[in-house]
């Protein structure tokens, strides 16, 4: 029997993720478009559109300082360690997102915020579907 009191995952690169983003982004462009703004507000939402993938798509691909590689938690402390190497106690800030195909948690400090996304991609099978029983366990507790 597995004890289900602790949680260590290391997460690999999502191109899953990506690929979501890509289509969530290049639809966000295209309709823009459609609507016949003006050229500069036009313009303004592809360059917005650009710089928020490319600092999503950092992240979930694990290219970004500031990318979770790993996360451990027990019953009462999580801990996340970042691409970077930098090992940092926190708590979860927020809401938890707990789907069949995805979990979306983020976690703060007082150096700032670190949100993580989840995909099957992401994790080992085992791995992916022992992180959304925790979360749905323990992310609600103090």
């Amino acid at each position: 029997m597995i004890c289900m009191d602790n949680l260590d995952i290391r997460c690999k690169p999502s191109f899953l993720h990506l690929g979501l983003m890509l289509i969530v982004h290049g639809l966000a462009v295209v309709c823009v478009f459609l609507v016949q703004q003006p050229l500069w507000l036009e313009l303004m939402v592809v360059l917005f559109a650009a710089i928020s993938l490319l600092h999503f798509g950092r992240l979930s691909v694990l290219r970004h300082p500031l990318a979770i590689s790993r996360i451990q938690a027990d019953s009462n402390h999580w801990q996340i360690t970042l691409v970077n190497g930098d090992t940092r106690q926190v708590r979860q800030s927020g809401e938890v997102l707990v789907w069949p195909w995805l979990v979306v948690a983020v976690f703060r400090d007082k150096a700032g915020f670190y949100p993580m996304v989840l995909m099957p991609d992401s994790l080992s099978e085992f791995d992916h579907r022992r992180s959304r029983i925790y979360f749905l366990l323990y992310c609600f507790q103090g």
